[in-house]
């Protein structure tokens, strides 16, 4: 497919959208059956990004009544991966806000949270720093 078909496919009214999206449904359901895989994340660190994505309410730039915090701790995000995996969860993903991970001592307690999450529970880990 080439960018024009998608830039084509956007344009297109909801009424003619509809047997696209029909079609790729039946393709994914031959390919990979009708279940659904469910991520939870957890916003592991909050507000005050330096970034300006319009969409996200952590932006510096945003007007959202949001409450900034620092990087959770290892028990709360085990807590909450344990939670995602009893609610049937097959993925937990840690995400901050901001550009990257600088501080080494959060490289390192992020790296202790996710070897921490695979001991005790059972789910794939991943995230988006």
């Amino acid at each position: 497919m080439q960018y024009s078909d998608w830039e084509e496919l956007f344009r297109s009214a909801w009424q003619d959208f509809w047997p696209v999206l029909t079609e790729a449904s039946r393709v994914r359901e031959e390919h990979f059956g009708r279940q659904v895989s469910l991520c939870v994340i957890i916003n592991a660190k909050s507000g005050l990004c330096s970034e300006d994505c319009a969409f996200c309410s952590q932006s510096v730039k945003s007007r959202a009544n949001i409450q900034p915090y620092p990087l959770l701790d290892q028990g709360q995000m085990v807590d909450a991966a344990r939670t995602a995996a009893e609610a049937g969860a097959a993925r937990f993903s840690l995400v901050t806000s901001g550009r990257g991970i600088v501080s080494t001592r959060e490289k390192e307690a992020i790296l202790a949270t996710v070897a921490a999450i695979r001991e005790a529970v059972t789910i794939k880990v991943c995230a988006s720093l």
